[in-house]
């Protein structure tokens, strides 16, 4: 569900996700390419934060089941 979003808002999401990409960076974090499609997607108004949230958290888990069933 699309959401209306102001230019200035926009722009804040646009410079807090940049922000946000530039700090796990520094921190020796990568962040995937999924992910980075799911922030812009934040920024144009295609999704709230929290459903982006629930989409990194779902990969998450994901990755974390797909792990533990390679390490048994």
């Amino acid at each position: 569900m699309a959401h209306h979003i102001s230019p200035a808002e926009k722009q804040r999401r646009q410079d807090s996700v940049a922000a946000a990409i530039h700090s796990a960076w520094l921190e020796g974090a990568e962040v995937s390419q999924e992910t980075q499609d799911d922030m812009q997607e934040y920024v144009e108004g295609g999704i709230t934060v929290e459903e982006g949230l629930a989409r990194l958290r779902e990969r998450i888990d994901r990755h974390v089941r797909e792990r533990r069933n390679t390490v048994a």
